[in-house]
């Protein structure tokens, strides 16, 4: 019997943006083992370390390292969440061996493409986002002390003018680095995708500067070039204090190819991404572990239909906001 591989054309950029020093790093999994794409699937993974501490560089660089050194490790025996789920341990665990808890800090969002179904997860207030049908849509919910404030006034504890006024809003409710991690998202079945579909993974510099509309704006093109745009548009707005900004665009084209039985060809990505992901073992780019899921997600609902994502509703982004309000925080640079 014959599968049907996805063709999956990638895109990355990145800017500094008005920062001292770069604190996003992201970075990919092999594509050039075809064995391993066949099982595990294409991964992305993104992190934004905590300005607000120390080594916020070195933090996000050591998360996505770990990440993908483990994810790598991934035999056929394991299902891709069980993987997303030990990988993220690892990588927990790679930031708190960086120095003592609560000094260094960092979010992670991890997504897997695996023919046409999605995998996710995520810790912290980095989006990952899935664009059909010219809008975007929040897959994961972020981790804020936004939620609890927002709950707390649906069960009319406070009133939402204050919730939406606390200054500790957009505070981080949960991070690697912690040695227990509070809050992580995942996808409780994978998300059956059509060529088309878009999963785009973004820092804080891109999400807190353009709206839902801006980037829906910015996807006419390829991978790279739609990456490539997002970072246009946060920079012609010339923020002060630009938070550093990283897309990671993973496009599904039209079925590339009919293969036989689990096995998969390496895909053939458009330069620069071809030439910086076909190096063989995960490579970490840009400048950039104890804890396991209790239980494993449901089987996958049956391919071809779009599966609703488990975090969230999947409702679209309003087109004059992006996926949360900015941090009073971002003003200013507090790395030492």
């Amino acid at each position: 019997m014959a599968l049907v591989s996805a063709a999956i054309d990638i895109g990355n950029a990145q800017h500094i943006g008005g920062r001292r020093d770069q604190q996003d790093s992201f970075g990919f999994s092999t594509v050039a083992d075809a064995g391993f794409v066949a099982h595990g699937g294409i991964a992305a993974v993104l992190a934004d370390g905590m300005g607000g501490m120390a080594h916020g560089d070195l933090a996000s660089r050591t998360a996505v390292q770990a990440f993908l050194l483990h994810y790598q490790l991934k035999t056929t025996a394991e299902t891709i969440p069980q993987a997303l789920a030990r990988s993220l341990a690892a990588a927990n665990d790679a930031v708190i061996a960086l120095g003592p808890e609560g000094e260094l800090g960092a979010t992670l969002i991890a997504a897997v493409v695996d023919g046409y179904h999605l995998h996710w997860i995520t810790v912290g207030d980095s989006a990952l986002t899935f664009f059909q049908g010219g809008q975007f849509h929040l897959l994961a919910e972020l981790h804020t002390y936004a939620s609890e404030l927002d709950a707390r006034a649906s069960r009319g504890e406070i009133t939402t003018a204050a919730a939406l006024a606390d200054p500790q809003r957009e505070a981080l409710s949960s991070y690697l680095g912690q040695r227990r991690l509070e809050r992580v998202e995942r996808s409780a079945a994978p998300l059956a995708l059509r060529p088309g579909d878009r999963v785009l993974l973004a820092s804080d510099g891109i999400f807190r500067t353009l709206t839902a509309a801006e980037m829906a704006a910015a996807m006419a093109g390829s991978a790279q070039e739609s990456c490539e745009a997002l970072l246009a548009q946060v920079l012609e707005k010339g923020v002060p204090g630009q938070d550093n900004a990283t897309a990671i665009l993973l496009s599904i084209c039209a079925p590339q190819v009919a293969v036989a039985t689990a096995v998969s060809r390496p895909r053939r990505l458009s330069p620069p991404v071809g030439r910086l992901l076909a190096a063989g073992a995960a490579l970490s780019l840009g400048a950039a572990a104890v804890w396991v899921l209790a239980q494993l997600p449901p089987p996958p609902p049956p391919a071809g239909a779009l599966a609703k994502p488990a975090s969230v509703g999947a409702a679209p982004l309003p087109p004059d906001a992006g996926p949360r309000k900015p941090s009073p925080d971002d003003e200013t640079d507090e790395t030492p």
